[in-house]
């Protein structure tokens, strides 16, 4: 099984800072204008920014695609 966090960070971020404070792999920086996610591959997709941005800014979708099995 593979999971791939698809995150998006929307014009209604205010630069509060609350989703880097939660982001276990630092992940998220403060941009000009919004927050930016430095490195999209490597999220983990817990989710956490999402919870506590009160603006509602970031969106995150998973997609899980299940591995073939190997053939033994």
């Amino acid at each position: 099984m593979t999971d791939i966090a698809n995150c998006t960070i929307s014009d209604a971020c205010n630069l509060c800072g609350a989703c880097i404070k939660v982001c276990p792999l630092q992940a998220l920086v403060p941009g000009e204008t919004k927050v930016v996610l430095t490195a999209p591959d490597e999220c983990l997709g817990g989710g956490m920014c999402e919870a506590v941005c009160p603006q509602g800014a970031i969106q995150c979708s998973f997609d899980i695609t299940w591995d073939a099995p190997e053939n033994g």
